[in-house]
């Protein structure tokens, strides 16, 4: 019997030991704060819960088709997941529901959110604990990332956002960063997300974000993906993080690629457009994607080539969208939206 215990008692520590180190990606550049988002703001690492990887976490109060106002919870995680529970306040612990993201595309590692009611008597979240014991052992205490407010706000903090997708390897040089963050800003983008792996990239790339950053045009993310067997990087959960990034405080934000535009032939600016497409219940603006032919390869090259190759793409779209109208972002729909009388509506030849 005394084996037994503290053979227990011996793993029971090195649990607690495991649990307690964040795993986290290398990333080698530091995070400059920008001044715009709720409380803490994800940072890229992740957290080891239960053999599943916690990236952020966000206090939404939206009543809507996803229910009451829920602690919901970003994992990358295998199919079988385990049930986890939520503690507020050292109040009775709270049975998580898991909701699987649309496009995992049956990999080992998916993207999930796992969402936890919050007691009516909790005003404010700043910290949580989860645990996989419905006694609430060997539980862990975290902060809270993001908090959506109830209502939409009246007045956001900023009109236009850029929320690109991840950027490793060599493929893209510290002159595709620069023309897109140039061109972004006379198109109206007040502030882009982006999301790099340090580990990969080289460092006159690296150079090139920490000047924008400096800016404060850019909010640059670490990642770098915890696990292989998972769709294309992890970019399902960039693109979450970047929607409930800007939720409470942009009113558009637009997803695509380093190596991608979003313009209006007529000259004006995107975001002077949007609200002529965005408006009322229409949500979100699926843009078909235009190849163009290049024939000069003088920077900025989106200048200096204006002709279009072949007709538009109307499967691989990408999306104009009012993130706080979105639960749901997908890499080229939206998947799903907060309040069932949104629309989803396809951009005109115009954008």
């Amino acid at each position: 019997v005394r084996v037994c215990l503290l053979l227990f008692l011996f793993f029971s520590l090195l649990l607690i030991i495991h649990n307690s180190i964040p795993y986290l990606r290398p990333n080698p550049t530091i995070l400059l704060r920008i001044p715009y988002f709720e409380v803490n703001g994800s940072n890229g690492s992740f957290t080891r819960i239960h053999k599943s990887l916690l990236q952020f976490s966000f206090d939404d109060h939206r009543r809507g088709n996803m229910g009451p106002r829920g602690l919901r919870i970003l994992f990358i995680a295998k199919r079988k997941r385990p049930s986890l529970f939520c503690l507020f306040n050292d109040q009775k612990e709270v049975e998580g529901t898991w909701y699987e993201l649309n496009e995992n595309h049956k990999r080992k590692y998916g993207v999930y959110v796992l969402s936890c009611p919050v007691p009516y008597i909790t005003p404010h979240i700043r910290t949580f604990r989860i645990t996989a014991s419905k006694k609430g052992w060997l539980s862990r205490e975290l902060s809270v990332d993001y908090v959506i407010p109830e209502k939409e706000p009246n007045e956001f903090r900023m009109e236009y956002a850029i929320c690109s997708s991840l950027v490793f390897g060599k493929k893209y040089k510290r002159e595709h960063l620069i023309e897109f963050v140039e061109m972004n800003k006379l198109m109206g983008a007040q502030i882009i997300s982006l999301y790099v792996d340090y580990s990969s990239v080289d460092k006159q790339f690296i150079e090139a974000v920490r000047f924008y950053q400096r800016q404060g045009i850019l909010d640059a993310v670490g990642f770098h993906a915890p696990v292989k067997r998972i769709w294309y990087h992890g970019q399902l959960a960039m693109v979450m993080d970047c929607l409930v990034r800007h939720s409470a405080v942009t009113r558009f934000v637009a997803f695509h690629d380093l190596d991608e535009f979003i313009v209006v032939p007529n000259g004006k600016k995107v975001v002077d457009v949007l609200p002529e497409y965005l408006y009322h219940n229409i949500i979100s603006l699926r843009v078909s994607t235009q190849l163009m032919s290049i024939r000069n390869d003088t920077r900025p090259m989106i200048l200096s080539n204006v002709a279009a190759d072949g007709t538009p793409n109307d499967k691989f779209t990408k999306c104009i969208v009012k993130p706080f109208h979105v639960f749901e972002q997908g890499i080229h729909p939206t998947s799903r939206t907060i309040f069932d009388s949104n629309r989803m509506e396809k951009a005109e030849s115009q954008i």
